[in-house]
Order: C-alpha cells, then sequence, then structure tokens
C-alpha cells in the first residue's frame, strides 16, 4: 500500500513536470504496434489456451487497446486532454463478456504496464529511466482502479439482472419447481406451473408437506425423497404419480436435489409432467404388441422363405465380376475364382476381354450387350451361352448383366449361372417322356421288349447312349430267370457306326422307333449271347436276386473282384463293369435289364442310376399293361364265344317264352269265348227246332246278342292289348280327367246299389298327361271297383298332391283282395273273378307306367280295397 502511494506521489510530481512526460510520450508514441504485439504474444505465454484472457488479442480488442494507448500518450502530453474512462468502459464491458474475471483482467494490464516500461528503458538506455518508468506506472495504476471500480458496478448490475432472470425463469418455467426446506420437508416456495400441475395456489402450497403431493401408495417414494433432501443428496424418479387438489392423479418425472444459497441448504424438486409421453408409451405398446402379433404371425412365413432363399442360392451359385464402365474388373467373387481357379490378382484390373474366351463373348451379341449396359444402364439376359471345356462337354450358362449407380461413377454387375445341369436333366425328363409314350404305343409284346433295349442303347442324340441291353423275364412257374432279347452292336467301329447313322437320320426317339417297325426282329447279333443267360432265382446271381429284391439299379464297378458276380458271368458278358435295372409292376418282379459301356469305356454315373430308375419303372408298367392286354385279348375272345352262346340260349328262351304266352293267350281266349259261343249255339238251335215259337225265339235272341256283345268287348280288349297305342301329350288337369270320368259313371252307379262320391284337392298342379288315356284307365279302375262289390256298395275318389307327384286313389267297400296276390293282379289275364277277363288292370298300369307314374293295390283297414295311382307332376315342353 505504501509503495503504491508512493508512485502516486511520483506520478504527481512527474506529472508536474511537463517536459518529463512529453520526452515519455514521444518515445512510447512510435512504438504502440510494436507494444502491442508484445503484449498479445506475452498473453499468450502467461494463460492457457483455453482462458478467456486469451480472447483479449482478437482484433477487434486489440483495436480497442490501440485507442487506450494513444489516449494515453495524448494524456502524457497535454494533461488537458479527456481521460480515456469511457473507451476504457468499453474495454472492460468486453472482458466481462468474454469471461474474464477481475484478477485476470489486472495481470493483463499488468502485462502491458510491463511492455510500456520495457519500451521507457530502452529509450533512457544511457539515462536514468525512473522518471518515465514512474510516468508511466502512474497512468496504468489509473486505469486498473478504474478498472476495479467498473468490473464491480457491472458486476452488480449483471447479478441483480441474472436474479431477476432466475425469477422469471423459475416463476414462468414450464416445468414445476419447488422449494423445499431440507429440515422439515415443508414447501417454502412454488412456481406458477406447480400451481396449474397440482390444482393448490400459492398460498396453500407453502408450509404445505411435500409428501402430500404423492398418494398413499407412494409414501414410500415421498419418503425417499425427504431422506434425499435431509442427507444434502440427489434424487430422480420416472412417472411417479402426483397427487392433485381434486385426488386425480397425474404422473411426473421428479428431480430432486439440495443446494447450497449462502445462508443454508435448500431443497429444490422439479416436477415435470409426462402425462403425453406416458399416453404416448402406452399407445406405443399396444401398437408395438399389435406389431409383434403380426410379426408373429408372419414368423413361420418368413422363415420359410428364408430357407427357401438361402436354398435357392445355395443351390444355384452364380458367379459375379464388378466392372467399370471401360469394362474393366474391379472384383471378382469366390466363387468366380474358385470357378476359374485363379486368384483376384490374376483377373481384377484387366479388361473382360481379356479373362473370357472370345468364342464366348461373340455368341448372341453378349460383349456388345455389356458395351450397351455400360453406356444407357438398363440391364440384358442371354441363355444358353455355349463355354468351352476341354473336356469337350457341352457347357451352357445364362448370363445377367445390370447396371448399378455407385456415386458419379456406375459399375455393370456381370452374373452367370452354370445350367449344364438342368439342361441335362430336362432332356433326359424329355427322353423318358418319349420313351413312356413310346412304350404306352407298343401292344405287342416282342416289339415292345425291343423297344426298351433300344431305349436303353439308342446313342446319345435319341437315348440314354448305354452301348448293349439284355433283358431277362421271369418265367411262368416264377423260379427263374431266362434271357429274352438284346441291343447293342457288336464292336466299338459297329457302334460308332450305329449311331452316327442314326443320329444323322432320326432327329427323336419317336422316329427311331416308328422307322424301326420295318426292322427285322429276329437276326439280332447279340441274341445267342442272351439265351445263355439263365438264372434260378434261388441259387442264381446274387447281385440279380440283390437288385429284385431292393427294386434298385446296381453298378457293378468292377465285377471281377466283386463277390456278388460269379466269373462265369463276367466272362459270358466280357464286361468288367455294367449295371442291372430290375422291372417290377405293382411291386411284382418282372425280370432284370442288364447293360454295359463295353465299347465307349463311360463310366455309368449317378445321373445314370436316376434315369434308369425311373425307366425302369416306366418299362415295368408298360410290360404289364402290354402283358394285361395280351390277356384281355385272350379273355374277350373266350367272352366272345360265352356271349354267343348265351345270345343262342336266350333267343332260344324267347322263343319258348313267347310259344308259352301265345299258348297261355289262346288257352284264356278259348276259354272267355267258349261260354258266350255255347250260349250262342244252344239259344240257336232252340230256335231252330221251333222257329214257330216266338216268346222262345224273343227270348232267345235277347241272350244271344247279349254274349254276342260279350264275345265284342273280350275282342276290344284283346285289340287294346295287342295293337300300338298312339300317346298326345298336354297339359291337362287331374281334376277335371277325375271329374269327365265321374260323369260317365254316373248312370251305372245309380245311387242306391252303387253310391260314388268325390274327394277332390283344390289347387292341383297341372301336369303333362294324356287325358284320354288317363279316364280310360280311371273307367278301368271304377269298373274293377263295381265288380268287386256284387251286392253293391260305395266308390270313393280322391285326390292329392303328393311331393312331386298328384295322387288319385279308388277306394270300394268290396270284397277285397285275397292275401296272396301280390303285383300279379296288373299282370295280362289274371283274375280272381270267374266273369274277370283279367285285361282291364293290365293295361290300367300300361298306361300310368307310359306317364311315368306307378299304381299300388292295397286291402282298406276295415273293408274293401284302394288302388292309388301316382303321376308325375311334370312341366310342359
Amino acid at each position: 500500500m505504501g509503495e503504491h502511494r508512493g508512485r502516486v506521489r511520483a506520478h504527481e510530481d512527474m506529472g508536474r513536470d511537463a517536459e518529463v512526460a512529453a520526452a515519455v510520450a514521444e518515445a512510447i508514441e512510435p512504438a504502440l504496434p510494436d507494444i502491442a504485439r508484445d503484449w498479445a504474444e506475452r498473453m499468450h505465454s502467461v494463460f492457457s489456451d483455453d482462458s478467456p484472457a486469451l480472447r483479449l488479442t482478437t482484433e477487434q480488442y486489440a483495436t480497442g487497446m490501440a485507442d487506450m494507448l494513444r489516449l494515453i500518450v495524448a494524456r502524457m502530453k497535454d494533461r488537458r486532454a479527456p481521460e480515456p474512462f469511457e473507451r476504457l468502459e468499453t474495454l472492460t464491458q468486453r472482458a466481462y463478456a468474454a469471461g474474464l474475471d477481475a484478477a485476470d483482467f489486472n495481470r493483463a494490464w499488468i502485462l502491458l504496464e510491463e511492455c510500456l516500461l520495457d519500451v521507457v528503458r530502452k529509450q533512457h538506455a544511457s539515462g536514468d529511466p525512473w522518471p518515465g518508468c514512474v510516468l508511466v506506472r502512474g497512468e496504468i495504476d489509473a486505469l486498473r482502479l478504474k478498472v476495479n471500480e467498473l468490473y464491480a458496478d457491472i458486476t452488480q448490475r449483471e447479478l441483480r439482472r441474472s436474479e431477476e432472470r432466475h425469477r422469471q425463469l423459475l416463476r414462468y418455467a414450464s416445468d414445476a419447481i419447488i422449494t423445499v426446506d431440507p429440515a422439515t420437508g415443508q414447501i417454502i416456495s412454488a412456481n406458477l406451473r406447480t400451481e396449474a400441475l397440482t390444482g393448490y395456489s400459492g398460498d396453500e402450497l407453502r408450509g404445505m408437506s411435500l409428501a402430500r403431493l404423492w398418494p398413499d401408495r407412494e409414501r414410500r417414494f415421498a419418503r425417499q425423497l425427504f431422506e434425499t433432501m435431509a442427507s444434502a443428496g440427489s434424487q430422480s424418479a420416472q412417472a411417479v404419480p402426483l397427487t392433485r387438489q381434486d385426488g386425480s392423479t397425474v404422473p411426473v418425472d421428479v428431480s430432486a436435489s439440495v443446494i447450497d444459497v449462502g445462508d443454508g441448504p435448500i431443497g429444490l424438486a422439479i416436477l415435470h409432467d409426462v402425462s403425453e409421453r406416458v399416453e404416448l408409451e402406452r399407445q406405443r405398446r399396444i401398437q408395438a404388441a399389435e406389431l409383434e402379433r403380426r410379426v408373429q404371425e408372419r414368423t413361420a412365413q418368413l422363415a420359410w422363405l428364408t430357407s427357401l432363399n438361402e436354398s435357392i442360392i445355395q443351390s444355384m451359385p452364380s458367379p459375379m465380376l464388378v466392372l467399370d464402365t471401360d469394362l474393366r474388373i474391379l472384383r471378382a467373387d469366390e466363387k468366380c475364382l474358385a470357378e476359374w481357379q485363379v486368384g483376384a490378382e490374376e483377373v481384377e484390373g484387366k479388361n473382360v476381354v481379356e479373362v473370357f474366351p472370345g468364342e464366348v463373348l461373340e455368341q448372341q451379341g453378349l460383349l456388345e450387350a455389356i458395351h450397351h449396359v455400360a453406356s444407357d444402364g438398363g440391364s440384358r439376359q442371354f441363355d444358353g451361352v455355349r463355354w468351352p471345356s476341354p473336356d469337350e462337354r457341352k457347357k451352357l450358362l445364362n448370363f445377367r448383366i445390370r447396371r448399378v449407380e455407385n456415386g458419379d461413377a456406375g459399375q455393370i454387375i456381370l452374373l452367370w449361372d452354370d445350367v449344364t445341369a438342368v439342361a441335362e436333366r430336362t432332356y433326359g425328363l424329355s427322353l423318358l417322356y418319349e420313351i413312356g409314350q413310346a412304350m404306352q404305343r407298343t401292344r405287342n409284346m416282342d416289339r415292345l421288349l425291343h423297344a426298351i433295349l433300344t431305349c436303353l442303347t439308342a446313342g446319345p442324340a435319341i437315348g440314354l447312349g448305354l452301348n448293349r441291353a439284355f433283358l431277362l423275364l421271369i418265367d411262368e412257374n416264377a423260379e427263374q430267370l431266362e434271357g429274352r432279347m438284346a441291343v447293342g452292336p457288336v464292336s466299338a467301329e459297329d457302334a460308332h457306326r450305329i449311331w452316327s447313322d442314326v443320329a444323322e437320320v432320326h432327329k427323336s426317339l419317336r422316329d427311331f422307333l416308328d422307322a424301326d417297325d420295318a426292322l427285322d426282329t429276329d437276326h439280332m447279333p447279340l441274341h445267342e449271347l442272351v439265351t445263355k443267360m439263365r438264372f434260378r432265382l434261388q441259387d442264381g446271381e446274387q447281385f440279380i436276386t440283390e437288385a429284385l429284391a431292393t427294386r434298385q439299379p446296381i453298378v457293378m464297378s468292377d465285377a471281377r473282384a466283386d463277390p456278388r458276380v460269379s466269373q462265369e458271368f463276367v466272362d459270358l458278358l466280357g464286361c468288367n463293369e455294367f449295371v442291372a435295372v430290375p422291372l417290377t409292376a405293382q411291386d411284382e418282379p418282372l425280370g432284370v435289364i442288364i447293360a454295359d459301356n463295353l465299347y465307349s469305356g463311360r463310366p455309368i454315373t449317378e445321373e445314370d442310376l436316376q434315369l434308369l430308375g425311373m425307366f425302369s419303372a416306366q418299362a415295368g408298367i408298360a410290360l404289364a399293361n402290354a402283358a394285361a392286354y395280351r390277356d384281355l385279348e385272350l379273355g374277350t375272345a373266350e367272352l366272345q364265344a360265352t356271349l354267343e352262346q348265351l345270345n343262342m340260349a336266350q333267343e332260344s328262351l324267347v322263343r319258348a317264352q313267347q310259344l308259352a304266352a301265345v299258348g297261355k293267350m289262346a288257352a284264356r281266349v278259348a276259354h272267355e269265348i267258349r261260354n258266350p259261343l255255347t250260349t250262342v249255339g244252344g239259344f240257336a238251335r232252340s230256335i231252330l227246332r221251333d222257329p214257330t215259337d216266338r216268346e222262345n225265339a224273343q227270348q232267345g235272341s235277347k241272350i244271344i246278342v247279349e254274349e254276342l256283345d260279350r264275345l265284342e268287348q273280350i275282342l276290344d280288349n284283346l285289340l287294346y292289348v295287342a295293337r300300338p297305342r298312339t300317346v298326345a301329350f298336354g297339359m291337362s288337369d287331374i281334376n277335371e280327367i277325375v271329374t269327365d270320368t265321374y260323369q260317365l259313371l254316373r248312370d251305372d252307379f245309380d245311387g242306391e246299389t252303387w253310391r260314388l262320391e268325390l274327394a277332390l284337392a283344390p289347387d292341383l298342379p297341372p301336369t303333362l298327361a294324356d287325358a284320354r288315356q288317363l279316364k280310360q284307365a280311371f273307367l278301368n279302375l271304377a269298373k274293377n271297383a263295381a265288380e268287386a262289390m256284387p251286392e253293391g256298395g260305395q266308390l270313393t275318389i280322391r285326390t292329392w298332391r303328393d311331393d312331386a307327384t298328384v295322387a288319385v286313389a279308388f277306394s270300394d267297400t268290396g270284397v277285397g283282395l285275397s292275401s296272396d296276390v301280390g303285383d300279379e293282379i296288373f299282370e295280362l289275364f289274371f283274375s280272381t273273378r270267374a266273369v274277370g277277363s283279367g285285361i282291364g288292370l293290365f293295361v290300367t298300369r300300361q298306361i300310368v307306367e307310359e306317364h311315368g307314374g306307378s299304381i299300388q293295390a292295397a286291402n282298406n283297414p276295415d273293408v274293401g280295397a284302394t288302388f292309388t295311382v301316382h303321376l308325375p307332376i311334370r312341366e310342359g315342353p
């Protein structure tokens, strides 16, 4: 303090010395830019890089500091110059805004003072610099004092402003803010949001226990909250239910802590309303549950699709190249490198024409298409591109080309699939189809056997391509296998010549088999060899019995070393590798085909076995069908002979029945006619004996006329049965037909001896019928009823609808039907009465059946019988 006062006095002394002040000012003024740079460097050396003090070296602040230095120099030259306090206040405001506290600001001024003093000392290196130093220090001290005053004023103003801002922020904050006495847990203050959230006023909240804001079930949380504040700790919780004044609850996030405000600790609780968040969370959980349900519903399908896609990818590998637009290879995948058996460095960076064979790129314009996709985009696909192979195997590829954009540069994806196996498989299946069709067309057993062997040995262009095939069939006693037929060349030259000629002449297996109809199958080169092949099923060749037992083809790849093959058979066949293919139908063994590649030497592959297995199944069915067809032809011939015998017997029987019917009819007619004729003859002779007896003649003539009428009626009935009838169908009302019949019967039923009643159902539907024929049938039934009532009685005719028919019933009170009489009552000439002709009911049934109906007769429960006719309800054409 004493040193400071000494500096002030020295400064005043120096101030009175105008000459000294002017000299110091003149020494400082030219060095002001150097002083500013020196001051900035010292600031960087004293303060750390992240200190707010370094913000004083910015261009804006440095400009203000230079103005300050010029004002100091001006005052040192002339005390009448204005004090730089206004400029100093601006600099102080900037320093405060930069976050610089008073101590660091003083350190900055001390550094400035040192920079000024260094200049003064340098200017007075040969003399005493003390007077100038005292003058500079005085000026600087005056400025530092003013800075401290300014910092105090600024701090107070900012503090008051900050307190007001905090009060406003707390009062109008969007969250509820509560201050609490940590010792008692009572609320000290609460903002407006707290009042809105809880429903209590500020006066009601002040002094209230903080625990009252939580329901009873949350007392534990309230106690933990109070204990936290009492121990000056902090706590937070989410979605805690807050009790409002009206008893409702609202979820809030709680953050509680204890702060020291100078005069003691105070608890601070911040409550944030999360109602919307809780509701959104609830909705999210509902949606998540629904989404989970949908996901679970599709899990199996997605898993299946994923498995399917993976299976497709694994079963159909696609090598891939990535090219740039200049067709340079950017990347080759592992499948491509493995297929070509090269390393990545051997292909990447090269042009596609350097790695692909030229004959491949020229096919179908493949190279041109790659250029087109590289320049214009899009995609292209090429199927069946042939790829050269060292073993001359036909290798087919499907190419796919597509351009993809990668930033500003386009890239070409080149994929290909080896479809050789698929093509071969397709060819094999189509060949099997042709084989099956060919065998199905062949019914002759020998031709079928020859077709089967031909299918096996035809060249690769049209058949399975084996060299020789031997067919052995099980004999009728199922005891041994017998060689039946063989097809194939007798030498390698013969094989090459035959199948070359076949490939040139015949384009398909069907062409070959159709042309083969002209071949002489009796002269086969291998016929003598196959006839020597005979094996008992019990103790024959083991490989044959094994093939028949397993129903699967068996390959003997080294027959001489295989214990299942006898040495005699190997010598007979003359081949060390062959295949045995069983022939079965409906799981019953038929025989075995033995085939080999004696001349080509081509191994029998797994693919060959699969095709042979499918082929043998078709061949077995074809053989079984041919055998069945042969048996059917034999059976048909036997049946034809039997049928002819049956027809002859039937014709004899019909003739006998006809003769019997004619005899029966003649006897019945003779019986019916004899009685009237006898009566006529008797009375005629009586009149002839005495023509003068007028009374006898009149009575006899009357009887003769009656008997003649009876004879005419018998003849009419016979003619009605014998002559064909024409039926004229039309829409008819059954009730109307019954009514017309009733009118015709009224004269016969006089109302005293015989009574006639009608019971007709109303609204019967019209039906298709011949009214004249039905009227005749109904008259026959009525007369039959009258004959059943010789002493008189009642006939009732009823109609009604019975489902899809109209029913008409004739019920009498006569003698009824005999118990031993059934449907034979409707047969021709059948009658139980002495005077009956047995024709009326027969004709009636014929009429009813011609209308598609039926008739039944039955005794009534009490007395008499009922005849019921059912006629179908049919609409007109």
